[in-house]
């Protein structure tokens, strides 16, 4: 199988793809001078073309969120198969107003719940700064 090097800065949010290339000399070459030259480390991950990781696909489980920013409380609930969710399409944040609270819905994918959190969080907060 062929392969190609991506190299990759940053990591959640700030994560990015910074260059993809077809030998690893190269990409070592770039990761290190993205390392040298700014705040970033340079990181090389290598793909195999024409293949996927069919174990994590399996493994990718949905979750459920509700968050209560009055509270700053969390409550989580596992489903899978897909056929369990509650409908929402998967990282569509809704928000819904109780008595003076608000809760943030939203429905995330992730092999843990810590996982799927980081996610969940990471779109709540995005959805957040764009209301404002």
């Amino acid at each position: 199988m062929s392969a190609i090097y991506i190299v990759t800065s940053g990591d959640y949010s700030d994560y990015r793809i910074e260059g993809v290339f077809s030998n690893k000399e190269d990409a070592q070459f770039f990761a290190d001078t993205i390392t040298e030259n700014s705040y970033y480390i340079g990181e090389i991950e290598k793909w195999e073309l024409d293949a996927y990781n069919r174990q994590g696909i399996n493994e990718l489980c949905y979750w459920d969120f509700e968050y209560y920013p009055h509270k700053d409380e969390w409550k989580g609930k596992f489903h899978t198969p897909r056929s369990h969710w509650r409908g929402n399409p998967v990282n569509k944040v809704t928000k819904e107003r109780q008595g003076v609270g608000i809760i943030y819905y939203v429905t995330t994918r992730g092999t843990t719940r810590e996982e799927a959190q980081k996610i969940a969080n990471e779109k709540i907060m995005m959805f957040i700064a764009k209301e404002k």
